[in-house]
């Protein structure tokens, strides 16, 4: 069921903590209706970096995906949170700072 808010809420999808810190960062996430949710990380270039997925968010509830970033240069990363259900989609974009 898709509420009136639409499939994602997005003052409610950020992530934590910004800059990152302890080479992790979690990228929270608000669905408001029974969706899938796919999450791609570029960087400043738009160079595809990782993505992740969650086919059974909890609805109407913070759902949290952290992402591990020992392995990236320092600089501004762009996470594209994407919700789908059926023919609909909405997104939201998360600029994201790595310091180690």
């Amino acid at each position: 069921m898709v509420t009136g808010n639409g499939l994602l809420n997005k003052k409610k999808t950020f992530n934590w903590p910004n800059p990152t810190k302890n080479d992790r960062t979690a990228i929270r996430y608000y669905p408001n209706a029974d969706c899938n949710i796919e999450i791609n990380i570029y960087d400043l270039a738009g160079d595809f970096i990782t993505s992740f997925k969650d086919s059974h968010p909890l609805v109407s509830d913070y759902n949290e995906i952290e992402w591990s970033v020992g392995g990236v240069a320092n600089g501004v990363y762009f996470a594209v949170v994407k919700a789908t259900s059926g023919s609909k989609t909405e997104s939201k974009i998360i600029k994201i700072m790595v310091i180690h």
